[in-house]
């Protein structure tokens, strides 16, 4: 048991209670340099032409660049169904594609999950693939249509285009892609394109309905069919549905009746199937007659069906008509076309453009090519001759446009999300002159890899009472979610429906890309939205490579003017008794008084709190130069109170959505006491806060949870979700409470009276038991609670999580410690019991803190001037090796390291009612108290200056929570995105 309580010394908080800055000696406390950022070194949108290179290479930046762990992941991912592209991630971030379409690439981080990602169109100057379009996948006998293609790119060039149909007698297409369905049945119609020595096939397969249930007999498709023929044959079928008939019916009940004067020869073959009788019909008029003429057939005499056949001398102009080419046409295209007419092999036609800069116009035969050059209106002529003359024109007016292949929204470029999967959110502010005024946001979008023009895209919103669009400028009226729309104005008359849309989330509030307009957001106490990254302050202080630095003339003044002040909300008895009336203060930089949309981006205080030199120590115009204290003695120690605030809430109902919040820019913090005077990233002092998807980062502490501004007796909850918290000298999350009974040991006869008195109890509850079951308890003494749910806590100082009580030694109370006057330095009314703060877990919380032996000693927390007279250094490391041999799994090996795990911690030395809830197969729990110290001089100082009651910790062991697990788990990136997977 006592090898146990030895080891738990190395935990650290025992001599948490001790903090000294501004001490020449310490220890450096070794951490990897994080990543704080990475971008590609690409345009957000790219075009790969695959004619010059089927291969791109996307270089990222990692940031900073002395971060320790580099290394990164290559995600695509397509955008589109209707696109067809492939790729192969190769070595380097050289990416291999195929096809033809949009792929997002995302770069992303093992350490940390910071991502990055760009839109590539992968293309081609030839030809790469086509898509058949039909109007129809199901037609009905005697219906005319076409069948067209689209081009991959859209302005390839085509050598021919041939069309067949697997069954002509069901489906027949001519040599321009016209089809006429003939009866009943599927074929399957297969198109060629040939581009210069590339040579593709596609097929599409038509089915012919039959008829309708209700329908008698049809010809060609209907019941009064009129056609048209310049031949001196024709050609029909007929269909009958006997269903509907006499049972009995035989084929001898029917027939067909003409005019033989008209009609000279009349041919016809049958076939039954399924109760369906069908002709195939062939006329032969006679020479001399041109005119109308009927055939119908009858049943039993009576007419079912019949067919007006017109066999015209010549073609006229109502006739003829432009085929596959549409009023509009998509400039930068190319496509067939032909006029259709009855068939006549007489007739030639003649095709010409009014502008052939606009639309060029080349012909073989009946094929004809248009190229569709540059935007504008022509007027297309066909000229219908009969040998030399002359009998019609036909025109039609073609408008080329410009009509995009793809496209994508800007604001769906960046993955706008930390950890909580949050779409791009706008406000219906801004801030110009310093003044919040109503703003509109201008959407961006990127179409074929450039800008697009807004003259030739239609946009659309999915709930105009939430916002409104005017072109392409959104505007928020209220809050809610609306998906907007972009495709192209002549997608439907062109056939390329091209479209892209992104949700968007809008909310009242200021949309804020700098400094200036932060504070005045923030200030007026508005919603805030981030549109871009942002550093507090203004850069006072260039480093050198010798980690000194040179700082502007104003430095001091520009600090100054950054900061604004708050009274302490802890406790500052030791201020009093040293003759001060009013509450010292601490500096704070931003204080949000509403919620803010972070969009993903970083907000950071690195111009203002990081102003260190190369000693670690501030310089003199430094606003951020430690905590205050709760005692301290002059060149020996103190005990560390409430410390300058980066970012702070002191309002009720806040959340903080998917923002990085930095405390600094980590660049160089390789070692976490290049933290110490960085301050607390985040106070949270009001009621309902709640931090979800956030990380938080780079600070003395790096969220601090202590009560209300307010009164002490307010009860505040604080809920942290879906976050990951990284980077403290000390806690990554400091919780406690403001609200304390003090001790009175003036009227104990013993020193163990005294200790007892110097820490009373919370009413009649016992601290070594678990109260929350006591709903008086719970009511009448727990003043904070903090909420964390799926989260990652990363690399402390100290430990992870710390809950702090009072402190309770008899020193605090006035009673002298040897030769030392205490009650004279101030040190009296400070001992007492804090009242309770509970953290709860749930979901999947894993804290990343297994520390190396090696790097720890007591030195890294109590920070002692020249040769520690006061014995206040101990030797962690040595305690370890002498118990190293206990079983209790609490040092891990890994690779032939000693390693220790700083899990959670209830501290201070006084009655600690804190409660840590849901821990159950995730921690072992541990108490323990100075008496665990041997050296019994310095079991005293420390017994005198904290009290006697015990710690209370909750880690890891080796079998629970391995260190080789939370090395893979860092290094695969699976400790950065467990959380929102």
């Amino acid at each position: 048991m006592k090898n146990k309580l030895i080891i738990l010394i190395m935990l650290l908080p025992l001599v948490l209670t001790f903090v000294v800055f501004s001490m020449s000696s310490y220890a450096s406390l070794k951490a990897d340099v994080a990543v704080c950022g990475v971008e590609i070194e690409l345009d957000d949108f790219v075009t790969l032409n695959q004619d010059n290179s089927s291969y791109l290479t996307v270089n990222a930046n990692v940031q900073p660049s002395g971060a320790t762990n580099k290394q990164v992941k290559y995600e695509c991912e397509k955008l589109s169904l209707s696109d067809n592209v492939t790729w192969t991630i190769l070595e380097n971030g050289r990416i291999n594609f195929s096809g033809y379409g949009k792929v997002k690439v995302k770069v992303t981080t093992v350490d940390g999950n910071y991502s990055d990602s760009i839109i590539v169109f992968v293309t081609s100057s030839s030809l790469i693939d086509f898509t058949l379009i039909s109007s129809s996948e199901n037609v009905k006998i005697g219906d005319n249509f076409s069948l067209s293609y689209r081009l991959y790119p859209l302005d390839s060039s085509l050598t021919s285009v041939r069309y067949t149909s697997s069954n002509p007698s069901v489906i027949e297409v001519s040599s321009v892609g016209e089809c006429k369905a003939k009866k009943e049945g599927t074929a399957v119609i297969t198109v060629t394109i040939t581009s210069g020595e590339k040579t593709l096939t596609k097929t599409k397969s038509i089915t012919v309905e039959g008829m309708g249930e209700n329908e008698v007999a049809l010809i060609n498709g209907k019941n009064e069919a009129e056609e048209k023929t310049l031949a001196t044959s024709h050609s029909f079928v007929a269909s009958v549905n006997l269903n509907l008939l006499n049972e009995n019916a035989t084929i001898n009940d029917f027939n067909f009746l003409y005019d033989s004067n008209h009609i000279n020869n009349f041919e016809l073959n049958y076939s039954i199937s399924n109760n369906l009788l069908e002709y195939e019909c062939n006329l032969s008029f006679n020479e001399e007659f041109y005119g109308k003429s009927t055939v119908t057939l009858c049943y039993l005499a009576s007419p079912i069906a019949s067919i007006v056949v017109e066999r015209a001398e010549f073609l006229t102009k109502s006739d003829c008509d432009f085929s596959m080419l549409n009023d509009f046409v998509a400039m930068g295209t190319r496509g067939y076309f032909s006029i259709s007419h009855p068939s006549d092999d007489r007739a030639y036609f003649e095709i010409s453009s009014s502008s052939k800069d606009i639309l060029q116009i080349s012909q073989s035969g009946e094929s004809i090519m248009y190229n569709a050059k540059n935007e504008g209106k022509v007027i297309v002529t066909a000229t219908c001759y009969y040998g030399s003359e002359v009998k019609f024109t036909l025109s039609k007016e073609v408008s080329v446009v410009k009509v995009y292949s793809s496209f994508y929204f800007n604001e769906g470029v960046k993955d706008y999300y930390i950890n909580y999967k949050a779409p791009f959110t706008l406000g219906n502010e801004c801030v110009i002159n310093g003044e919040i005024v109503s703003s509109s946001y201008e959407l961006n979008v990127m179409a074929d890899g450039v800008k697009a023009r807004n003259d030739v895209i239609s946009y659309s919103v999915s709930d105009s009472s939430i916002a409104t669009l005017s072109g392409n400028v959104l505007t928020v009226l209220k809050e809610g979610k609306v998906t907007v729309t972009a495709q192209n104005v002549y997608g439907t008359q062109t056939g390329i429906t091209t479209s892209a849309s992104v949700v968007i989330n809008c909310v009242l509030g200021v949309n804020v890309d700098s400094y200036s307009s932060l504070v005045t957001a923030t200030e007026s106490g508005k919603q805030v939205v981030l549109t871009s990254n942002i550093m507090l302050g203004e850069k006072v202080l260039t480093r050198k490579g010798d980690g000194s630095g040179i700082l502007v003339e104003n430095a001091g003044s520009i600090l100054a003017s950054s900061v604004k002040q708050i009274d302490t909300t802890s406790d500052w008895t030791y201020y009093k008794n040293n003759g001060y009336t009013t509450p010292p203060q601490v500096n704070y930089i931003i204080e949000f008084k509403n919620n803010v949309y972070g969009n993903g981006y970083s907000i950071s205080g690195e111009y203002i709190t990081n102003i260190i030199d190369s000693t670690l120590s501030p310089y003199s115009c430094a606003v951020f130069t430690g905590p205050l204290n709760l005692v301290s003695l002059t060149n020996v120690a103190s005990v560390k109170a409430q410390d300058n605030i980066v970012f702070l809430i002191r309002k009720d109902n806040v959340t903080i959505y998917n923002t990085e919040l930095r405390g600094c820019d980590g660049e160089n913090i390789d070692d976490l006491n290049k933290l110490n005077y960085i301050g607390t990233v985040l106070e949270i002092m009001g009621n309902n806060v709640s931090i979800v998807g956030c990380n938080i980062l780079n600070g003395r502490n790096c969220v601090r949870v202590f009560g209300s501004y307010d009164s002490s007796d307010k009860v505040i909850s604080v809920n942290i979700t879906q976050c990951s918290i990284r980077y403290a000298r000390e806690f990554l999350i400091k919780m406690g409470s403001n609200k304390y009974i003090l001790g009175d040991i003036t009227s104990g006869t013993t020193t163990e009276e005294q200790y007892q008195l110097a820490s009373p109890k919370l009413g009649s509850y016992n601290h070594l038991e678990s109260n929350l079951g006591d709903s008086n308890f719970v009511n009448e003494y727990v003043k904070t609670y903090v909420n964390l749910s799926d989260s990652m806590l990363m690399t402390s100082g100290v430990f992870a999580i710390g809950m702090e009580c009072k402190f309770a030694g008899i020193c605090l109370d006035g009673a002298p410690y040897n030769s030392w006057d205490l009650d004279g330095s101030g040190w009296d009314d400070l001992a007492g019991t804090s009242y309770a703060s509970v953290l709860n877990l749930s979901g999947d919380v894993r804290i990343y803190d297994w520390k190396k032996v090696s790097g720890i000693d007591s030195s890294t927390l109590i920070e002692v001037e020249g040769n520690d007279s006061h014995g206040l250094l101990f030797d962690i490391a040595g305690i370890i090796d002498t118990a190293s041999n206990s079983n209790e799994n609490i040092v891990s090996y890994y690779n032939n390291e000693k390693y220790i795990h700083g899990g959670i911690v209830l501290y201070g030395g006084g009655k600690n009612y804190s409660e840590v809830v849901n821990t159950a197969g995730t921690f072992n729990n541990y108490s323990i108290g100075f008496e665990a110290i041997e050296d019994e001089r310095q079991r005293s100082i420390m017994t005198a200056a904290a009290g006697k009651e015990k710690f209370k910790f909750y880690s890891y062991n080796e079998s629970l929570f391995s260190v080789e697990r939370q090395m893979y788990e860092v290094s695969s990136g699976e400790a950065y995105n467990f959380f929102i997977k």
